[in-house]
């Protein structure tokens, strides 16, 4: 057997773990989403994260458990799918959470801008500016918040379920660590801005979705979608309702 040969039959045989991080790796070579959902659309079938990754866990954990009894393999087997179908969920759900998030404060940052612009302009009158420094500056600190809990949350999805990868596309990563930077930025040059007119920066009271609180939805989520894969739709319904309990502080 040639080694292109063998290198293909390991690509379609893989255990849960390592068939997903081989179909991140693929997808990361691509820079956006966009461009990669666009490649997918000219593949066959079986290119598609949710049915070739199933397909190929399957035949591997159908490997493993050879001689073992029916019902016992095809738990293996149930299980095997189910692991990687959380793993793909839960890269998915970070990848449309940032995507959103970033579409937010892409438009809040420039906001921020445009709203210094004004605060800076001559002519303003004291009582309006130091209005204004004050909202301005709470603005810029939620701005930082979203972002820095939404990082988190992803390093956090990377540390615990990736072996330490970025479920991020190449592009989307380095949108969040500019926007970052703009906002850490923002926050100084205002700050240092608003002092200069007698106005303190406030201490921030803004609560944002915390960074645990981002994974443990997004582990949930990911969670049913496994379960619902492999027809246990009453544990995943239990998932979402546990999920919801908690997002509400209802015990």
């Amino acid at each position: 057997m040639t080694s292109t040969r063998r290198l293909s039959k390991l690509e379609s045989s893989l255990p849960p773990r390592a068939a997903v991080f081989h179909w991140l790796d693929e997808a990361h070579s691509f820079p956006t989403a966009s461009a990669y959902v666009a490649w997918l659309l000219t593949r066959p079938r079986d290119a598609y994260p949710l049915v070739g990754v199933p397909e190929r866990v399957e035949r591997a954990t159908r490997e493993a458990v050879r001689g073992r009894g029916g019902a016992e393999a095809d738990r293996a087997v149930r299980d095997a799918i189910s692991d990687a179908v959380f793993l793909i969920h839960l890269v998915l759900g970070g990848i449309v959470a940032a995507e959103e998030a970033l579409r937010i404060e892409g438009l809040r940052s420039a906001a921020l801008m445009w709203w210094m612009r004004a605060l800076t302009c001559p002519g303003a009158d004291a009582p309006r500016e130091t209005i204004g420094w004050t909202a301005w500056l709470e603005v810029a600190h939620l701005h930082d918040a979203e972002l820095r809990e939404l990082d988190a949350a992803v390093a956090s999805i990377g540390d615990r379920y990736l072996e330490g990868r970025d479920c991020l596309f190449p592009a989307t990563r380095a949108e969040l660590t500019e926007l970052r930077g703009r906002a850490e930025a923002l926050i100084d040059i205002g700050a240092r801005m608003a002092s200069s007119t007698g106005v303190p920066d406030p201490v921030s009271n803004i609560r944002v979705m915390t960074a645990d609180d981002r994974t443990r939805t997004l582990v949930a989520q990911a969670r049913a979608e496994a379960m619902g894969a492999v027809g246990r739709s009453e544990a995943a319904m239990a998932v979402v309702e546990q999920d919801l309990r908690a997002r509400l502080g209802v015990v």
